[in-house]
């Protein structure tokens, strides 16, 4: 993963850390950063899986 992949990863990473319940925020938030990085969303789908699978 490239430093840039990893930087957005670990960002979307702390988002859905902060994510405890059903949030509209929270979501929005991720949503964005998402949106935002749509050139590193196989990094940013490794952290959502992960997160599902924890």
């Amino acid at each position: 993963m490239s430093l840039p992949a990893a930087e957005v990863a670990a960002d979307f990473r702390d988002a859905l850390q902060d994510l405890r319940m059903n949030s509209r925020p929270e979501i929005s938030n991720l949503t964005l950063i998402a949106k935002e990085n749509t050139e590193y969303a196989q990094a940013i789908s490794t952290e959502l899986e992960n997160h599902i699978r924890t």
